[in-house]
């Protein structure tokens, strides 16, 4: 948890966040709502909540990925050294 970390590295970890809910929130309206300034329908309402739930649940396998290979990497690296 943020408890482990640095301040400055849970501060980096918030504005990563951040920038990934900005990120996700505009490919998702470029997807499902058709023109500026209208108000989405039930229809677009659903794909943009589909939308990001899909891209959420992606960047977390991913980040998942990322730690699991790091974790292995830092096995062998300590394996070799001994």
């Amino acid at each position: 948890g943020f408890g482990h970390r640095r301040p400055e590295g849970a501060a980096f970890f918030q504005l990563e966040t951040q920038l990934l809910v900005h990120q996700t929130t505009r490919l998702c309206w470029e997807k499902c709502v058709d023109k500026a300034g209208t108000i989405p329908d039930g229809w677009a309402k659903a794909c943009l909540v589909n939308c990001a739930g899909h891209f959420t649940d992606t960047s977390q396998f991913i980040s998942e990925q990322l730690d699991q290979t790091q974790k292995s990497k830092s096995v062998f690296s300590e394996s070799l050294s001994d």
